[in-house]
C-alpha cells in the first residue's frame, strides 16, 4: 500500500514537471515580452516628456493635463507599439535559442533525435502551401467583410501597418516568426511530441499559439497556420522549414499590403473569389508534395 502511494505520488510530481517544461516556454515569453515592452514604452514617454517639458508644468494634476498625457500615451501606443514587441522579440531570441539548442543536445546525447529531412528542392512545396493559405485566409476576411465587423481587429492593423515598413519587415516579418516558431513549435510541440501523438501535440500547441493573438479573427487566422507548421516540422525535421515558412509568409503579407494590392483586389469580389479558388488549387496541390517527404532516419 505504502509503495502504492509512493509510486502515485512520483507520478504526479514527474506529471507536474512535465506540465511545467512544457508550458513555461509560453510564460517566460509573455512575460517577458510584457516587461520588455513596458521598459520600451516607459522610456519613450519619458522621452516625450522631458523634451517637452510643458507637459510638466503649473497643470500637473488638472483634469487638461490628464487628458492631454491620455492622448500621448495613445499616440506612443500606436506609433511605437511595433518597435517595443519588435525589440523584446529581438532580445528573446537569444534565451529561447538556448533553450532549444540544449533540448536539441539533450536528444542527441540519448539518440532519440531521428530527424525528416527534405531536399532543398521540397522547400518550394512548403513555400507556396504557405504563400497560398496566406493569400485564401487574407481573401476569406476581406469576402466576409471582417474589418468592418471586427473593430479590434482593425484597430490590431492599424497598429500594425503605422511602424515604417523597414520596421515592419524587420520585426513583424522576422523576429517575431522566428521567436514564435522557437517557442511554439521548438519548444512546446516539440516537448510534447516526446509523449503525444503528433495530432494531440499539434493541437493543444496550436491552441495556445493562436488563443494569444488576442481577437478572433487572429485567433482563427493563427490556428491554420499553426496547424501547417507543426505539420511542416514534423515532415521536415528541422526548425529551419517552419521558420522560413512563416517569415516567407509574414513578408509577403507586408509588401503586398505595402504596395495596395489587397486594396486594389477586394474592389472586385468575383476575380477575389476566382482568384482565392485558384489559389487554394495550386497550394493544394504543393501540399501533396509535403505530404509526400519521407522519413530519413538521422542521428545528427
Amino acid at each position: 500500500m505504502e509503495n502504492n502511494n509512493q509510486q502515485q505520488m512520483e507520478q504526479v510530481i514527474n506529471a507536474r514537471k512535465r506540465f511545467f517544461r512544457v508550458w513555461s516556454p509560453v510564460l517566460i515569453q509573455q512575460l517577458g515580452t510584457y516587461l520588455i515592452i513596458i521598459f520600451v514604452m516607459a522610456a519613450i514617454t519619458m522621452a516625450y516628456v522631458v523634451t517637452n517639458p510643458s507637459l510638466m508644468g503649473e497643470g500637473v494634476g488638472s483634469q487638461e493635463w490628464m487628458n492631454e498625457m491620455y492622448k500621448l500615451a495613445e499616440m506612443i501606443t500606436l506609433k511605437y507599439q511595433v518597435f517595443a514587441s519588435g525589440i523584446a522579440s529581438a532580445l528573446l531570441l537569444i534565451p529561447f535559442g538556448i533553450m532549444f539548442y540544449l533540448d536539441r543536445k539533450k536528444e542527441r546525447a540519448l539518440g532519440s533525435a531521428p530527424t525528416k529531412k527534405a531536399g532543398i528542392a521540397k522547400y518550394g512545396y512548403l513555400f507556396i502551401t504557405a504563400v497560398a493559405l496566406h493569400f485564401v485566409l487574407n481573401s476569406l476576411i476581406f469576402i466576409a467583410h471582417v474589418l468592418e465587423k471586427d473593430e479590434y481587429y482593425a484597430q490590431t492593423q492599424e497598429m500594425i501597418y503605422a511602424a515604417p515598413l523597414w520596421a515592419q519587415i524587420l520585426f513583424l516579418g522576422i523576429c517575431g516568426p522566428l521567436l514564435e516558431e522557437l517557442v511554439y513549435r521548438g519548444l512546446v510541440f516539440k516537448r510534447m511530441r516526446e509523449k503525444q501523438s503528433f495530432i494531440g501535440s499539434a493541437l493543444l500547441s496550436t491552441a495556445m499559439f493562436a488563443f494569444l493573438h488576442g481577437n478572433v479573427v487572429q485567433m482563427l487566422y493563427s490556428f491554420a497556420l499553426g496547424m501547417l507548421f507543426c505539420y511542416v516540422y514534423e515532415k521536415y525535421g528541422r526548425i529551419a522549414a517552419p521558420m522560413a515558412a512563416h517569415v516567407l509568409l509574414n513578408l509577403v503579407s507586408i509588401v503586398l499590403t505595402a504596395a495596395g494590392f489587397y486594396e486594389v483586389l477586394v474592389k472586385n469580389e468575383i476575380v477575389l473569389m476566382g482568384s482565392t479558388v485558384i489559389v487554394a488549387g495550386v497550394g493544394a496541390m504543393a501540399f501533396m508534395g509535403i505530404r509526400g517527404i519521407k522519413e530519413k532516419l538521422t542521428t545528427n
